[in-house]
């Protein structure tokens, strides 16, 4: 994996995070009553959202290589 490649990985997990951790504030606030629930529910989300990433290309190559004729 070439530099500019982790780079577009880290870009990556980070907006995805974000992104998380967005709907994750929405969700704690729509769902909760005092910051502490709010506070980690959006940490739950970011922290479950910065897997995604690699989890997607994980499973994007396993596929790949089920279906790689032998």
């Amino acid at each position: 994996m070439g530099l500019v490649d982790i780079r577009r990985l880290v870009l990556l997990i980070a907006a995805i995070t974000l992104a998380c951790a967005g709907l994750g504030l929405w969700l704690g606030s729509t769902v909760a009553d005092d910051v502490g629930s709010i506070v980690l529910i959006t940490l739950g989300c970011a922290v479950l959202g910065s897997f995604a990433p690699g989890t997607i290309r994980w499973l994007a190559g396993s596929t790949r290589r089920a279906r790689a004729p032998r």
